[in-house]
């Protein structure tokens, strides 16, 4: 069955929440969002850009990581924001990445030179400051998904939470990447290994 205006509306709804709530997880709580109602919906104002949404996204998963997408890479305050030509553009690059995620993992690694006992200390925090692999990623040296796919590995993000004392940015961009991991569809062997033999050879 095709995505309707109204199940646009629920996804727009409940992955905005699994972005900026560390409390809602999106795949726990199955979509569900409470009082996003078909009756509420169709006296929204904006309705139309959902409709407009599900029209060309017909696929709920493929709506779905157009949603994710955008909410893990633009500030995005209200649907009109992602009805852009610039989150088109979100989605066909982030969805690239995906496609072709452990060659972008690499590849970054690779660039940087990274060794086990660089890439160990590139994740240290000190003095409460961003370890440097984090300003890597947000100064874009290297993907942001190599972040995320190397926290499935090494699970740094809860240390790095309790130790940066940026209590204004980070746990937004913490809450990003845990939020966005499960749209990665991330193999943890394959990666394990991938990265093992880069590292091992570097």
């Amino acid at each position: 069955m095709s995505v309707t205006g109204f199940d646009a509306f629920k996804l727009y709804q409940s992955l905005h929440l699994h972005f900026t709530d560390p409390k809602y997880d999106f795949f726990r709580y199955k979509g569900s969002v409470k009082h996003c109602t078909p009756d509420k919906f169709e006296i929204r104002r904006d309705k139309f850009f959902f409709h407009r949404l599900a029209k060309k996204y017909p696929i709920t998963e493929e709506l779905a990581f157009f949603l994710a997408a955008n909410f893990f890479s633009l500030k995005v305050d209200w649907v009109r924001d992602v009805t852009s030509d610039e989150s088109e553009d979100v989605y066909k690059s982030r969805k690239r990445i995906k496609e072709s995620l452990e060659y972008v993992v690499i590849g970054d690694l690779k660039e940087r030179g990274y060794t086990v006992d660089s890439l160990q200390a590139a994740i240290v925090v000190t003095n409460g400051q961003y370890p440097t692999l984090l300003t890597q990623a947000l100064t874009h040296e290297i993907h942001e998904e190599t972040v995320v796919v190397l926290n499935t590995l090494i699970h740094f993000l809860p240390t790095w939470g309790k130790l940066i004392t940026d209590t204004i940015v980070f746990p937004a961009v913490k809450t990003r990447y845990e939020a966005y991991t499960p749209f990665l569809g991330i193999d943890r062997e394959l990666f394990r290994e991938s990265i093992k033999k880069q590292l091992t050879n570097a």
